[in-house]
């Protein structure tokens, strides 16, 4: 592998995981009883941002390498499965990250004043924000699956 597409990948990870961090951030302010409307707007939008940088980083790391040298490794090796549930399912999921979290963004932005008078706003968008979490941590630890099946 080329050391571009091994930054590109790195960046990936990391920048996928700065958007579950700030997915999970988003998630406590919103449990709080009292919400800080700066923190969540801050929370909503790096992870927005993070999620459509590191859905363009794998996309093109897909698309240029993954596809044709790593994934016949992992369907010729001992793990075939590997590829066949969790990149598959990964590749589904993630597809709902970054609209998540643009929803995330414009209920803040737009909608986090009336919190305080609408609990039950606050309640499922709390509720949008524990989805985001859960898909973001599944797509991680899907990540590490899929990494361990190549070696």
């Amino acid at each position: 592998m080329i050391a571009f597409l091994s930054q590109l990948l790195i960046a990936h990870v990391i920048i996928g995981l700065i958007g579950v961090i700030a997915s999970y951030a988003l998630l406590m302010g919103l449990l709080k009883r009292k919400v800080s409307i700066p923190f969540l707007k801050g929370a909503a939008l790096i992870a927005a941002v993070s999620y459509i940088i590191t859905w363009f980083t794998g996309g093109y790391y897909y698309v240029v390498f993954y596809g044709k040298a790593i994934k016949p490794v992992i369907k010729a090796g001992a793990y075939p499965w590997a590829h066949t549930f969790f990149m598959e399912t990964k590749e589904h999921l993630f597809l709902f990250l970054p609209i998540l979290a643009i929803i995330l963004l414009v209920l803040i932005t737009r909608c986090s004043v009336a919190f305080d008078t609408h609990p039950v706003l606050k309640k499922y968008t709390a509720l949008v924000a524990a989805l985001t979490v859960t898909i973001g941590i599944f797509i991680a630890l899907a990540g590490v699956v899929i990494s361990g099946a190549v070696r």
